[in-house]
């Protein structure tokens, strides 16, 4: 039996940690390493002859389109995306054939991939059939540049993504804060981070998504969390949930 050496990409630990002990029993795939961040990927992918990469899209440094890129032209294995909100990107998945996971998944799910998995990696030339990458990463790319609608009346506003603050989750509907204005979308917070650029927007709290460049300073506050001060002087909460995400992205970008 052909054994298949298995990246596994992700800068959450427990994602990785689930992974593995999925592929356990799976005698045909063997874990050759594991990475936190996307430029770890890369150099890894380089020099450990991978076929099948578990490829997170939200990563410090590099994010898992910026990974692709930097592949381009070389050695590129049998790709599964590993995905918490980008909903938009699942969809071009689907349509290219390209296998993904949603965060979080299960292992009836896993299994599923790992059968698509094996069909690809039994077909003629699978690694090398990458033909559809240039056309997701164009898809997503656009994607991440698109305005956010905002409807006034009879009107459409376009509000581009690097003039908000932060985002904050209201019932079913959002306030996006940019400087002095505010404006109301009737969308929930995942969905609207799915399509949100992963290098300028991070969630630090159930209900609020926070533009990066726009945070001054942050500290530890009487309650055990800490709070997050925008330039603006605006004082918000990064709950625990989501505090290790916040120093990572911070530490390494």
């Amino acid at each position: 039996m052909k054994t298949y050496r298995v990246l596994i990409v992700d800068d959450e630990a427990l994602t990785r940690r689930a992974i593995r002990r999925l592929l356990e029993p799976e005698s045909d795939m063997e874990v050759a390493g594991e990475c936190e961040d996307g430029e770890e990927a890369v150099a890894a992918v380089r020099s450990l002859s991978i076929d099948v990469l578990f490829l997170d899209v939200r990563m410090p440094r590099k994010d898992g389109f910026q990974v692709l890129e930097s592949l381009a032209g070389g050695h590129l294995p049998l790709v599964v995306f590993v995905t918490a909100h980008q909903e938009f990107a699942v969809r071009a998945f689907e349509f290219n054939s390209i296998d993904y996971l949603l965060k979080p998944f299960d292992r009836t799910r896993f299994l599923r991939t790992l059968t698509r998995v094996r069909e690809r990696l039994a077909a003629p030339r699978p690694l090398e059939d990458n033909s559809v990458v240039p056309e997701i990463l164009r898809f997503l790319r656009a994607g991440s540049a698109l305005r956010i609608p905002v409807k006034q009346g009879r009107r459409v506003l376009l509000i581009r993504q690097e003039t908000i603050d932060w985002i904050e989750a209201a019932d079913n509907y959002l306030i996006l804060h940019c400087a002095k204005q505010e404006h109301i979308i009737r969308k929930t917070i995942s969905s609207l981070e799915g399509i949100l650029d992963p290098g300028r927007f991070l969630r630090i709290h159930r209900s609020a998504l926070v533009n990066l460049d726009r945070i001054q300073f942050y500290e530890p506050n009487a309650e055990g969390d800490y709070t997050v001060t925008l330039a603006t002087g605006l004082q918000l909460t990064l709950s625990r949930g989501y505090r290790d995400r916040f120093f990572s992205r911070l530490l390494k970008t």
